[in-house]
């Protein structure tokens, strides 16, 4: 009798034990079912994600399908805008953004499927047509179904903003010489930055003990478009108005690479604020007249149909090397429809201005002697650049 008592306690207790290890399993199994799908389990690769629909492996968790992720893991940007993806190693999701055209790369965009013949855009920015799995440039085609055509009378809106405390550069004489405020020397304070970059006469002449010297302002741009293009036989006439600097209270945003909305607000209503229409310009340029307090905010680039934005040094040689304005007539000729050709050409071959000490304009900075025939030319001045050849015809002079 006493036997069979133990026996039946043993088959209680291993009854019991088995009902709850049952009911941790279904508990456990439940449990996992109601945690998102990233917390599931690890993962290696995409095929450990089977178990669960439209599932893929990202940085080792099973997750959901997303347009994001799906870019992120092929090495490319997502350009939410124009719902593309962008190839990483050129950072053209800007340009996407900027253009009509909804095809960055033949191979990038997972939305829709490619087809021979379909335009695209290259790696290096400019309008080609897929071919056999790649994207050839069309040479000649404007970046921008969108674009301002540069032929008769335009108005162009330069913008400043600056913090109530940028400090601006200026030139000292000392002893004759000119130096920068920088320099130890104690002088007279000559030629200020705002005044060299905003000088509506257009030319500041500069004078010490090694010569005179000639600085353009941003009023220059319109006679050099205005000559670029008689040298094609188009007549331009250029209209720059000037307005600002207006303070601002904070720094513009750095550029978020996956959503320009904060970006674009911060400038345009800045500038609504202080009374600027847009609609009165068929090209806007916002400058924020940087002191590098905090480092460079962003790029300079041409984004939404019709305005550039510049981030531009407010020392004294980087308005007597002209960079301002150098950079102001580049990001214009991406809003007539060019692209880089720094990026296309490294300014070599078609790219070259064919004339000794000269630039192409959308060579931007560019080294060694592609940017001329026998001179380095890193940084031009405005004198040392020209619209080239493939730029007109993109601008629709050639």
């Amino acid at each position: 009798m006493k036997k069979n008592h133990l026996f039946l306690i043993i088959f209680i207790v291993i009854l019991v034990l088995v009902l709850f290890l049952g009911y941790l399993y279904i508990n456990q199994k439940n449990h996992s079912a109601k945690q998102p799908l990233s917390q599931i389990n690890s993962c290696f690769g995409d095929s450990d994600c089977v178990f669960e629909k439209d599932s893929l492996c990202y940085k080792n968790q099973c997750v959901k399908k997303s347009p994001e992720i799906i870019c992120d893991k092929a090495g490319q940007f997502w350009c939410k805008e124009k719902n593309i993806c962008v190839d990483s190693f050129s950072g053209y999701c800007n340009l996407c953004m900027g253009i009509e055209n909804k095809r960055c790369s033949c191979m990038a965009d997972f939305v829709s499927n490619k087809t021979e013949g379909s335009e695209c855009i290259t790696s290096s920015g400019q309008v080609g047509e897929c071919k056999e799995g790649s994207c050839t440039e069309i040479i000649g085609k404007p970046v921008s179904d969108n674009r301002i055509l540069p032929t008769g009378k335009l108005n162009i809106g330069i913008i400043e903003f600056q913090l109530s405390d940028t400090k601006f550069g200026y030139f000292k004489d000392c002893n004759g010489y000119l130096q920068d405020d920088a320099q130890p020397c104690e002088g007279e304070r000559k030629y200020d930055y705002l005044d060299l970059i905003n000088n509506i006469n257009k030319i500041t002449k500069i004078t010490d003990n090694k010569g005179d010297f000639y600085v353009n302002s941003l009023y220059s741009i319109e006679d050099w478009y205005k000559y670029q293009a008689m040298s094609y036989g188009i007549n331009l006439d250029i209209n720059v108005d000037i307005k600002g600097p207006y303070v601002i209270d904070n720094e513009p945003p750095k550029i978020n690479m996956t959503d320009y909305t904060e970006f674009y607000d911060f400038f345009e209503n800045s500038a609504s604020s202080n009374g600027v229409n847009m609609g009165d310009y068929n090209i806007t340029v916002f400058v924020y007249l940087n002191d590098l307090r905090n480092g460079q905010r962003f790029q300079s680039t041409y984004h939404r149909p019709n305005i550039a934005y510049i981030d531009t040094i407010t020392s004294i040689n980087a308005a007597y090397s002209e960079d301002l304005i150098v950079t102001a007539l580049h990001e214009m000729g991406h809003g007539f429809g060019a692209g880089d050709d720094y990026v296309r050409y490294s300014c070599t071959d078609a790219g070259k201005s064919n004339e000794p000490h000269m630039a192409c304009l959308m060579c931007g900075i560019c080294e060694g002697s592609d940017c001329g025939q026998d001179l380095q030319i890193s940084h031009p001045l405005i004198t040392q650049s020209k619209v080239c050849d493939l730029t007109a015809m993109q601008f629709g002079w050639k």
